[in-house]
């Protein structure tokens, strides 16, 4: 994802600045889709999150150094994942599947702003290689990628877990995913890098592409109404 912004021309202190502002706006939504996981189990009665320092939208708290610098290069990453205990939940099955669903909603909503906040800079500065426009467009784009991505219904994703509060433990979908879900994850993501080292094209890349339009297009649209 970085090297989009050697595409701008920019001059290097320019290059450097817009470097800096996306590693920020990427590091606060990866820190906002896991926040809201760490609110949500609170809220249904979990403190597991508190007394692991995980309520807060600090990003070091969330930031795994790996997997966020993974994140900014090819725009798959991770972050730490929040630690939950589920018996602690008010409610098990609806708890479990409030709280998997939590970091989609919540780059879902980073996604409603940013959209907003890209066409007003747009407006007010007029210039869409503007570092500050490009990055309100980056705040929309990443969060509408993750959002996305995290719905896939492969463990560990979110679309998994919330899926899976609803089914009985011993479904063979539930365990077949448990025990070889992030095998096949890290699978498709080899097989997509070797298509795309070789032919040139990403098939997640595409189908993210494809995806994130169909939500951020509207949002767009919608707010260049009121301008």
């Amino acid at each position: 994802m970085v090297f989009t912004v050697f595409n701008y021309g920019f001059s290097i202190p320019k290059t450097i600045l817009l470097l800096l502002l996306l590693a920020v706006v990427f590091a606060i939504s990866l820190a906002f889709h896991e926040l809201a996981h760490a609110f949500v189990a609170y809220k249904q009665g979990d403190v597991t999150p508190k007394m692991a320092g995980r309520l807060t939208l600090n990003p070091l708290a969330h930031i795994d150094a790996v997997g966020f610098i993974i994140f900014l290069f090819i725009g798959v990453g991770w972050a730490k994942p929040v630690p939950v205990n589920p018996n602690n939940f008010k409610k098990f099955r609806s708890g479990i599947a409030k709280v998997s669903i939590a970091g989609v909603v919540a780059n879902f909503i980073l996604c409603i702003v940013g959209s907003f906040l890209y066409i007003l800079t747009l407006n007010l500065l007029g210039d869409s290689a503007d570092i500050l426009v490009i990055s309100m467009f980056w705040l929309m784009w990443a969060n509408a990628c993750l959002m996305i991505f995290n719905l896939i219904p492969i463990y560990p994703l979110d679309g998994f877990n919330f899926i899976s509060s609803f089914m009985k433990g011993n479904n063979k979908f539930v365990q077949g995913n448990i025990r070889y879900g992030t095998q096949i994850f890290i699978a498709i993501l080899l097989v997509d890098l070797f298509i795309d080292l070789f032919f040139n094209i990403s098939i997640i890349g595409y189908l993210l592409t494809t995806l994130a339009s169909w939500i951020t297009d509207p949002l767009c649209k919608l707010w260049q109404l009121m301008f």
